[in-house]
C-alpha cells in the first residue's frame, strides 16, 4: 500500500498524491504495466540497480544515464568515488635524484 502501483490501482487512482505518468501516451499507463512493476529483475539488472542505490547514481541504460545526469549537473556522480590513483613512475638508474 505504499508504492505507487498500488495507488494508482486503487480507488481515485492516486489522484492528488501523484503527478502524471512519466511514460506512455496521452498520460495513460503503458500496456502490461502491472506485470512490468511486478516482474523478477535478472541477477544482472539486480546487481546494477543496487550499484546505483549504492552510489546515488540514475539507473537506466548508458545512454540515458549519461543524459540524465549532464541535464541534472550530475557528472560527478558517473566517476569512481575518491581520488585518482597516482601512475608508476618510470624507474630511472637514479632512484629519483
Amino acid at each position: 500500500r505504499w508504492g505507487s502501483l498500488w495507488q494508482r490501482q486503487s480507488q481515485g487512482g492516486g489522484a492528488g498524491l501523484l503527478d502524471g505518468w512519466p511514460v506512455g501516451r496521452h498520460g495513460a499507463p503503458p500496456r502490461n504495466w502491472v506485470q512490468r512493476v511486478n516482474q523478477v529483475e535478472t541477477p544482472e539488472e539486480l546487481a546494477a540497480l543496487r550499484r546505483c542505490v549504492r552510489g546515488g547514481q540514475p539507473w537506466g541504460s548508458a545512454a540515458w544515464v549519461r543524459q540524465t545526469a549532464e541535464q541534472l549537473g550530475l557528472e560527478s556522480l558517473l566517476r569512481p568515488r575518491g581520488r585518482p590513483k597516482k601512475k608508476k613512475a618510470a624507474r630511472t638508474g637514479n632512484k629519483g635524484f
